[in-house]
């Protein structure tokens, strides 16, 4: 059930990028017309364009942790055995979690802090911006313990 949950949560980011991604072409296509064809550039599109590049890089994260498309050096991982190389992917989701973590509860701060307050230009309440990060980071949080779990099992049964 855990990994069904995160499945339908991947699903609904992936869907949520591909809309922002399609925004964030027509936005920047958009300023790009009005100043160089028209002459006169829109004064919205930038700050609109900034918001929907923080939601896509935040809505990736949780979800390269999945499908395992992060970055890694794994050439000196490749080196150990079997169990040394699963204690060592327990102890690097730990330090993810620790991070996901502290970045949760930071961005909560940040979302609360910013409640009230108004982007200029655009109208759009700053939090707004902000509340997808205290998402993305709680569905990293669970990425990172359905990874943990894998490592467990896997040193429990030999195999991942």
């Amino acid at each position: 059930m855990y990994s069904k949950f995160l499945d339908k949560t991947v699903w609904l980011f992936e869907r949520c990028m591909a809309i922002l991604f399609g925004a964030s072409i027509a936005v920047v296509s958009l300023q790009i017309f009005f100043r160089y064809v028209i002459g006169s550039p829109l004064n919205w599109t930038e700050q609109v364009a900034r918001c929907i590049f923080i939601w896509l890089f935040t809505l990736s994260i949780p979800l390269l942790m999945r499908k395992k498309g992060a970055v890694a050096f794994d050439l000196l991982i490749g080196f150990l055995s079997f169990k040394a190389r699963e204690i060592m992917v327990i102890l690097v989701q730990l330090l993810i979690l620790f991070f996901a973590v502290y970045y949760f509860v930071f961005s909560v701060d940040l979302c609360r802090a910013t409640t009230g307050r108004v982007m200029a230009g655009v109208r759009i309440p700053q939090n707004s911006v902000y509340i997808v990060t205290p998402v993305s980071m709680f569905v990293l949080i669970l990425v990172t313990f359905e990874h943990i779990a894998g490592g467990i099992k896997a040193l429990k049964g030999g195999k991942r």
